[in-house]
């Protein structure tokens, strides 16, 4: 019987320790995030609907990361505020919290984020954002 249950343990442990291995990590995404492109489109709710390019800076500067979690700041308009970030379980997705906004997002390689900022309320501006990692 002891030996049984030794060998379940260990089965367990090995099974256990290879799944955990198995997962590659979360990207490592420290650094500076710049402003490829960003296409800001109002919605409805707003004041009619149109879309233009801003010109205005926006960026994340990623100062910290714990598996798949990364804080940092954003910058806006010249302003910096703290944001958190939480990579998905998929590794390929992003969303980042400010105190104005959300940032979700899709990773392309390494070196590039895809995705859609929006500020607080529902007739806010939603702004189409590429970043890339300032080398």
């Amino acid at each position: 019987m002891k030996a049984v249950v030794k060998y379940i343990a260990i089965g367990w442990l090995v099974c256990g320790a290879s799944g955990g291995f198995a997962e590659p990590g979360a990207p490592n995404l420290l650094g500076n995030w710049v402003k490829a492109l960003k296409v800001d489109a109002q919605t409805e709710k707003s004041q009619g609907t149109h879309t233009q390019y801003d010109k205005s800076d926006m960026g994340f500067a990623f100062t910290q990361q714990e598996g798949r979690r990364v804080t940092g700041t954003k910058t806006a308009k010249g302003r910096q505020e703290p944001v958190s970030c939480e990579i998905g379980g998929d590794h390929k997705t992003i969303t980042c919290k400010d105190d104005k906004g959300v940032f979700q997002g899709e990773l392309y390689g390494s070196d590039e984020i895809a995705g859609t900022y929006r500020a607080g309320s529902e007739s806010s501006t939603l702004s189409v954002l590429i970043l890339r990692r300032k080398k």
